[in-house]
């Protein structure tokens, strides 16, 4: 999603996306995922998603092997707790 940002899919391998119905009703699967920002200075948190889906194109009888997806996102900040200075 960014500079400074690691993003770790849970259960991403082996997810099988159903066909789609017709063309305007694609196959959709959703996956879980957690970003951590490793970066130094401010994360910003809203920008560009993207992903690249890859797949076996002989066993899916496709020309290719990979499609890229993006998304607008906007991620919430779970503040730390600070500790009262004495």
């Amino acid at each position: 999603i960014g500079e400074g940002w690691t993003c770790t899919v849970t259960d991403g391998t082996g997810v099988v996306v159903p066909k789609a119905t017709d063309s305007t009703h694609p196959g959709t699967a959703s996956v879980n995922y957690t970003c951590t920002w490793t970066g130094t200075g401010s994360p910003s948190y809203t920008g560009t998603n993207t992903a690249t889906i890859t797949w076996d194109a002989a066993a899916a009888h496709t020309t290719n092997n990979s499609a890229t997806a993006t998304a607008g996102f906007t991620l919430t900040s779970r503040a730390r707790p600070t500790r009262p200075s004495t």
